[in-house]
């Protein structure tokens, strides 16, 4: 199995986040601030709520144990 860190969960969330914006609402700049947010929220959630998110996005069962250590 791959190495999974906290950046690749948190990635993933905001990647998700962000597919679900309403694209008819967003111009570049609000695109680019509200990315910038989402990371920053994210970022700074414990491990296991980015695994709880991550899982259910990806249905999966990834758990804190499992997670590397980011570089």
């Amino acid at each position: 199995m791959t190495k999974i860190t906290r950046t690749h969960l948190i990635k993933a969330i905001v990647a998700e986040e962000m597919r679900l914006l309403d694209q008819s609402t967003v111009n570049t700049e609000s695109y680019a601030k509200t990315l910038g947010e989402a990371y920053k929220q994210w970022e700074h959630k414990a491990s296991d709520e980015l695994c709880l998110r991550y899982n259910k996005i990806n249905n999966n069962t990834v758990t804190v144990s499992m997670l590397s250590h980011d570089a």
